[in-house]
């Protein structure tokens, strides 16, 4: 069976009725992908915001204060409860990604034969628990219809141990309990600088 071609004639111009249907379907399909991608941009409390940061960065800070170090040997090492880098990826995961948590093993951890695990001083992250002074500006987004909302905390702050500035833009996404997951962040991570200074 052929296909019947009904033209439609308006002012002068002809167009097929398939032409119709393709022109009104592809006005639809704008009209839904902006009301999709629509973005609203919500306040959100500081204070919150800075208490999620310090969740978000404990591990980093408790796993420094808890280094122990080897006068006779010179060396230093990870907290007495971490032994293996298992139990260091699941220590650091308690917070963030596992791909975080390898990245931080890579940069901090020597694994050496004859005492094991060392902690390689250099690498320095520098987080909010050490800022003397720090700025945040936080807000949330929300996108359009798909019920997608993303905290985003942008933080600028400068260490007081090592008076290394830093900015850094962290970004979170709301789990299943109501609750921000930290997913990932831009900016700043390590400086060449002594870890335990």
């Amino acid at each position: 069976m052929g296909l019947v071609f009904v033209e439609i004639k308006r002012k002068g111009w002809t167009m097929k009725k398939e032409n119709w249907i393709c022109l009104t379907l592809l006005i639809i399909l704008i009209v839904n992908a902006k009301l999709y991608n629509t973005e609203e941009t919500i306040e959100f409390d500081d204070m919150k915001a800075k208490e999620i940061l310090e969740t978000t960065w404990n591990p980093v800070n408790e796993f420094k204060n808890n280094l122990t170090v080897s006068k006779k040997k010179n060396l230093v090492f990870p907290p007495t409860y971490i032994k293996t880098e298992e139990e260091f990826i699941e220590f650091f995961t308690t917070t963030l990604p596992e791909r975080y948590a390898k990245e931080f093993y890579d940069n901090l951890i020597i694994e050496d034969e004859e005492n094991g695990l060392i902690i390689n001083e250099t690498p320095y992250f520098p987080n909010i628990h050490e800022a003397t002074t720090y700025n945040i500006n936080s807000y949330i987004k929300k996108y359009g219809n798909s019920g997608k909302q993303q905290l985003i905390i942008q933080e600028i702050g400068l260490s007081g141990e090592s008076n290394y500035s830093y900015k850094r833009t962290n970004y979170y996404e709301m789990n299943h309990k109501g609750e921000w997951d930290f997913h990932y962040f831009n900016g700043i991570s390590w400086y060449n600088a002594r870890y335990t200074k």
